[in-house]
Formats: C-alpha cells, sequence, structure tokens
C-alpha cells in the first residue's frame, strides 16, 4: 500500500493552477506553497488555499509529497531546468506535452491532465472533470490515481500519445467552437442583431450532444443537401470573404461526412 499525497507544492498561478488548487485544497489536500514568477499571483491564489506564495525556486519546500507544475506548454522545460527536487514526485498538466520531457530532471514523473476550459473567475465541476494521469513507475501510478480520484469521479490512465489525440480533438470540440461563436457574433453584430439570439439555440445543441452521437445529431441545409439554402448563405457572405470561404469548407465536409 503506498503512502497517500497528503501535501503539494503548485508551480504557476493561472486559470488551470488556480482551480486545481482550489479542488485539491477542498478535498482536504494541503498545498504548502504557490510558486510563481507573478508574485501578486501567488499571494492571491495562496490566500485561496491557505498556503505560502513564493517567486523564488530556491525557497521551493523539498519536502512536499507532489510537486504540480501548472504553467504554459512552453514553460514547463524551463520550470523543470529550475527544480532541485531529485527524489520526489513531479507532474505536469498539459495536455499535448509528452511525460518524457520530465525524464532528464527527475526519478519520479507523470502527469495529471483535467480536460476542460478553466477561468480564474468561474468554479468548474471537477467531479465531472476527466482526469488524465500518467507516471513512469507504477508506484507513482497508483499514488497519483489515489489523489485524482479525491477530486475527479472520471480518472484514466493515458498515455502520452493518447493524450495528444485527446487534446487535439478537445480543440476541436471547445476552441474551434468557440472561434465559430466568435465569427456568428462578428456577422450578427455587423448588421446590429445582438448575439444573445443565439444563446438558446447554442445551448440546445450543447445539450443534445450530451445525449446524442454528434455525427447523428447533424442537421443544418448542408445535411439536407439544400444547395438553394446554401447559395443563398454564401450571398450574405459576401462582405465576410474569410468566413465564406470557411463556410464552403465546412459545407463540403460536412457533405463528404454524411456520404458514408
Amino acid at each position: 500500500m503506498q503512502d497517500p499525497i497528503r501535501n503539494i507544492i503548485i508551480i504557476g498561478s493561472g486559470n488551470l493552477a488556480s482551480r486545481l488548487a482550489i479542488a485539491l485544497h477542498n478535498a482536504n489536500i494541503e498545498i504548502l506553497q504557490v510558486c510563481s514568477r507573478h508574485q501578486e499571483n501567488a499571494i492571491k491564489l495562496a490566500k485561496k488555499v491557505r498556503a505560502g506564495a513564493i517567486n523564488d525556486f530556491t525557497r521551493i519546500n523539498p519536502d512536499a509529497d507532489l510537486y504540480i507544475i501548472a504553467v504554459s506548454d512552453k514553460a514547463i522545460g524551463e520550470v523543470s531546468n529550475k527544480l532541485d527536487i531529485k527524489d520526489k514526485m513531479i507532474v505536469h498538466t498539459s495536455g499535448s506535452v509528452a511525460m518524457e520531457l520530465l525524464n532528464n530532471h527527475f526519478n519520479k514523473y507523470g502527469v495529471l491532465y483535467p480536460l476542460n476550459t478553466f477561468s480564474k473567475e468561474k468554479a468548474v465541476d471537477f467531479n465531472k472533470t476527466p482526469v488524465c494521469i500518467e507516471a513512469n513507475e507504477q508506484a507513482s501510478l497508483l499514488r497519483l490515481k489515489d489523489l485524482a480520484r479525491k477530486i475527479s469521479g472520471d480518472v484514466r490512465e493515458v498515455n502520452s500519445n493518447q493524450r495528444l489525440i485527446i487534446h487535439t480533438a478537445a480543440v476541436f470540440a471547445s476552441n474551434f467552437a468557440n472561434h465559430m461563436y466568435s465569427i456568428s457574433a462578428d456577422i450578427l453584430e455587423s448588421k446590429g442583431i445582438s448575439f444573445n439570439i443565439m444563446k438558446p439555440i447554442i445551448q440546445e445543441v450543447a445539450e443534445k450532444i450530451l445525449r446524442h452521437d454528434p455525427l447523428k445529431a447533424q442537421t443544418g441545409p448542408a445535411l439536407r443537401k439544400d444547395h438553394q439554402t446554401l447559395a443563398k448563405h454564401l450571398d450574405v457572405l459576401n462582405d465576410f470573404p474569410e468566413y465564406k470561404e470557411l463556410y464552403q469548407q465546412i459545407t463540403d465536409n460536412i457533405i463528404k461526412r454524411h456520404k458514408k
């Protein structure tokens, strides 16, 4: 039986770091320190989780059970170079960075990747958030799984390649979908129409996807091959040549997919 993880150092103070630290704190896991290059942000987060706040890596407590690197993907390597903690467990939280990036720096390492979108302003239901975990040794994996289960009801063992695939798919489901909302808002507001008119249909589609397979839930003129309506839409988009091209590409892709 492995010793459970009882205390943690959070490295980072951004959206994910903040929400993860708060979720762990609420699960009665002690956050010893929040380390961030932005001292003011470290202090704000540390107050919420009753931790110490530092912006100097040389002041990191060397005796924590786990160190979580929750920074931007491009900063993970830089942060790893600054940590002199060989025999403690270290994880990063990235969806696209391979676990092996930590291989040259630490003996016990892994990944704890919560699959959701995070902001400091809005709480996320971590219990419904899938948490993907990976570790370089079985003992560390078991400890990480035990920790993840304290904050999430959906914990999955996922290797680095699978996690990258999940992250890529999430960009389509989340980031690209949001970009489409911004295009919709741009088209409407250019004609003096509020984007609020779209919110009920956005909510209904989101709820439908929770109940049905996305491919089977597809509707619209492209699915129906309603070329008359498609042509009218393209005419509307003459004022938006980039959006017109995108509309045509997506329309073609929907028609192609539903030929199968």
